[in-house]
């Protein structure tokens, strides 16, 4: 139960900063978004569309040393001398930019991935440039170039704005297991 608090905790800091440093009349954004996938649903925490591309956002609120490689299946998190390993946020990121692009029929190009680790760590290795422990707004402002027209922008989010209702009022009506 702990984890489930720290995670949602982690993905509300990151939430406040999204909102705190980016233009809401610029980026849009979106929260908890499940997206169907050939084997059940990728979860995404955090989705931004903006003319400049739209963003996936993954939040990990970790303490401790990180340890990690790009293609590694999992990474490891050292605190106060214990060894926890957890799955490589890249490769999540990765599933959720598929599931994403097939669903909503869109260029994986103009989709880019960023992995946030919020709480009290320290990477121990060197990794990509979209894993952050801060500056979450200033790297996603570094895209200018516009790859998606006004229009386009705005049809994109009314299709995740349906399907998150869709989604979510099936979840509220659905008491049955099979559903």
């Amino acid at each position: 139960m702990f984890n489930v608090i720290k995670g949602w905790f982690g993905e509300k800091k990151t939430a406040l900063s999204l909102w705190a440093s980016l233009d809401s009349n610029v980026y849009h954004r979106f929260h908890d978004i499940y997206v169907p996938t050939f084997n059940g649903t990728a979860q995404i925490d955090h989705l931004l569309i903006s003319r400049h591309g739209i963003f996936i956002v993954e939040t990990k609120n970790l303490k401790g040393w990180i340890f990690g490689n790009e293609r590694a299946s999992q990474w490891t998190q050292n605190l106060f001398g214990s060894k926890y390993r957890f799955q490589n946020p890249l490769r999540q990121t990765y599933r959720q930019k598929k599931a994403l692009a097939k669903h909503f029929a869109l260029d994986e190009e103009i989709i880019e991935t960023v992995v946030v680790l919020t709480g009290d760590c320290e990477l121990r290795t060197d990794l990509p440039r979209n894993v952050l422990v801060r500056g979450l707004g200033r790297y996603i402002k570094r895209f200018k170039y516009r790859v998606l027209s006004d229009s386009e922008v705005i049809s994109l989010v009314r299709e995740v704005e349906n399907h998150k209702k869709q989604y979510h009022d099936q979840q509220t009506t659905c008491a049955e297991p099979s559903c």
